[in-house]
């Protein structure tokens, strides 16, 4: 007899026949795994083709991984006892272990990568790691009672006080995690915001541009071009102005001593000027100047001017500080230094 007859004799008589056959049938999804992919999207209209290319690098894999488990799982239940109970629970493990992973990478894909980014909504990293980890842990519990038949509230009654030590001992972490869980729920600021965070000085403050906003600590990228890194809890307790929101179209308020002797209307007059004429100070709305406070020896006046950008406040600022000092120069209504 040949080969190839003897071959198709054990498959289809015998212990061996249906295991033969369930396995060639998971070998042939392997092989075709790419045009299955293809045709679930194409059930569900998506043509973005970055998104199929991240879909194959996530899913692609585990999914190869998981047809060559279920090929062997019928194998493993003619192995003798006590290797083969053994080898069951370890392929069963590991096949929903492959399924859960695979249905939940395929979740965040459909939710987030697609469905979310179609409609423009952002969603922070953090509360995208935070709802993956959640649902990562129901799978593991899950995984125990079915795959292994390990009851789940033992565990649950058992980590209760786990949990209560880890939380005194990690209770910083802890804090910083929730406030930033938190501050993407708000989202009363984002990546690319330029803000001012007030320090634990009361006169002492942080003006950056937010670059990242992680689990346990958000980084702000100063003018200075350093990072400072702050723990999220303390955007709970500490006063934060955001720049860009509502708008990024802001005030800038400035204070300018001026003699006693000089016209009031002239000078505000050539603060305002001063104002308009700087690159960068919107036309609307328009600069103003008030008096705001009478020394002995100047007064001090107010000048407010509105920007559009958070990244040239400074910038803008030391523009028209230069030019109001340059306008009352010619004016003669600069304070005399103190004899």
């Amino acid at each position: 007899m040949r080969l190839w007859d003897k071959i198709l004799a054990i498959a289809s008589t015998g212990p061996y026949a249906a295991p033969i056959w369930i396995a060639c049938a998971f070998i042939l999804l392997s092989f075709l795994r790419g045009p299955l992919i293809g045709q679930l999207f194409k059930a569900f209209r998506v043509k973005d083709a970055a998104l199929a290319d991240t879909m194959k690098g996530k899913i692609d894999r585990p999914l190869q991984m998981l047809f060559f488990v279920l090929a062997i799982t019928p194998f493993t239940l003619l192995i003798p006892a006590p290797t083969g109970p053994i080898l069951v629970v370890i392929v069963n493990l590991l096949a929903f272990a492959l399924l859960f992973h695979i249905v939940i990478q395929s979740i965040d894909l459909a939710v987030f990568n697609w469905y979310l980014h179609r409609r423009q909504a952002k969603v922070a990293s953090v509360v995208r790691v935070f709802i993956l980890s959640i649902l990562y842990a129901i799978c593991a519990m899950l995984l125990l009672d079915w795959a292994v038949g390990v009851s789940i509230l033992p565990i649950l009654a058992t980590s209760t006080v786990l949990t209560a030590v880890l939380g005194l001992a990690m209770q910083d972490t802890l804090k910083n995690a929730f406030a930033g869980l938190n501050m993407s729920l708000e989202n009363s600021f984002e990546q690319g915001d330029w803000v001012m965070f007030r320090l634990d000085s009361a006169t002492d403050h942080l003006y950056g541009q937010i670059v990242e906003i992680g689990w346990r600590t958000t980084k702000i990228k100063t003018l200075n071009n350093n990072y400072a890194i702050i723990p999220n809890s303390k955007f709970t307790t500490h006063e934060l102005i955001n720049f860009d929101k509502p708008t990024p179209v802001h005030a800038r308020t400035v204070t300018i001593p001026v003699s006693l002797s000089a016209d009031g209307e002239n000078v505000k007059t050539a603060l305002i000027r001063s104002a308009a004429g700087a690159t960068g100070v919107l036309e609307d709305p328009p600069p103003d100047a008030t008096p705001l406070e009478i020394k002995l020896d100047h007064v001090v006046y107010q000048l407010r001017f509105w920007i559009a950008s958070g990244a040239e406040r400074e910038h803008m600022t030391g523009s028209v500080l230069q030019r109001c000092w340059q306008e009352l120069k010619e004016l003669g209504a600069l304070p005399k230094p103190p004899q």
